[in-house]
């Protein structure tokens, strides 16, 4: 299943619970799948580089180290 990790710290800080739906985005566009809370830096988010419902070098313009915004759906 594809998922957006986040950690607990900023999960918490966006209201988020393990499955809620999150929607990352960048000026080009934007992606909303379920989070994931697991162990990752506070100020990151991963997401898979090509999946079903998550192709975030067509949708955002890239694959790493992207400046994004996150936000419960």
């Amino acid at each position: 299943k594809t998922t957006a990790m986040l950690s607990a710290k900023r999960a918490e800080s966006l209201g988020v619970l393990e499955g809620d739906t999150v929607k990352i985005s960048t000026a080009r566009g934007s992606i909303s799948i379920p989070a994931h809370i697991g162990d990752i830096s506070d100020a990151a988010v991963w997401i898979p580089r090509n999946s079903i419902n998550s192709q975030s070098i067509v949708t955002l313009g890239d694959a790493s180290n992207l400046v994004v915004t996150v936000v419960k759906v």
